[in-house]
């Protein structure tokens, strides 16, 4: 998708140049920090917020929602379908003592997987519960492996679905709790002295205007046959706000 949109970025302002970088989501935000990116685009709500509080960030909006899923064996726990949520779904892991992958602490699910635990009110010791240390992409291959379950973003399995299908499945998706959010985040050059604020501007306008709006929802379809990315912008509560002052003046 950031392909697509630099792609489609350099059409409108083919003057400015982007480099990207691309890495995990706490090194996205590193690379801010060390003052080796303008912008940052990062799905780690909890450190975005820190990195804006820190004053390294200018503004945090965000941008697209992709999909976090329940992936397991199929069959393995039919009753696990039955479901209507994903607290039920990990309460009935919890009770199986399902073996389960959570991948590195870098990785932007980490923190959703934890979290969706503790509202479970589920303590995660159970023999086959098991930290890999690995990127998403290497701890959903390792659950198709070990016939493992695991809460990973849709997109990584659809890349790859001809060849996982037969081993694993999206089992839980649709639930609000698992949305994955992707948020763009301006450095700011108080902070970070030599960070290029004009730019990123630019890129941020784009970014949450209709233009690249427009890229996010249609990308999906266009890739993979699936529509899994929703635009954002126009629920970001900061950015409503902004609008609904700038009508209002």
């Amino acid at each position: 998708i950031l392909g697509a949109l630099l792609a489609d970025f350099s059409r409108y302002y083919p003057d400015v140049k982007i480099q990207l970088y691309t890495g995990g989501a706490l090194e996205a935000l590193q690379y801010g920090r060390e003052g080796k990116a303008d912008i940052v685009i990062s799905h780690h709500p909890p450190d975005e917020k820190r990195f804006v509080e820190q004053g390294f960030g200018r503004v945090r909006t965000e941008i697209l929602f992709s999909e976090f899923v329940l992936f397991g064996p199929p069959n393995e726990i039919p009753e696990i379908t039955k479901s209507t949520d994903i607290i039920s779904a990990l309460k009935l892991l919890a009770k199986k003592e399902a073996h389960f992958l959570v991948p590195s602490a870098r990785s932007g699910v980490f923190p959703v997987i934890e979290s969706l635990w503790a509202n479970a009110g589920i303590h995660t010791d159970w023999f086959g519960y098991e930290y890999t240390g690995k990127s998403g992409a290497a701890n959903l291959e390792q659950a198709v492996m070990e016939g493992a379950y695991t809460i990973m973003d849709i997109a990584t399995y659809l890349v790859k679905r001809d060849e996982y299908g037969k081993y694993i499945s999206p089992l839980i998706r649709g639930d609000f709790a698992l949305r994955n959010i992707y948020s763009v985040v301006i450095v700011s050059n108080d902070k970070i002295i030599g960070a290029n604020e004009k730019l990123a501007k630019i890129f941020y306008a784009y970014l949450i205007n209709e233009k690249g709006q427009g890229v996010i929802e249609k990308y999906g379809e266009k890739t993979l046959q699936v529509s899994y990315l929703t635009p954002a912008a126009n629920f970001d509560t900061g950015l409503r706000e902004k609008r609904a002052e700038e009508k209002s003046s």
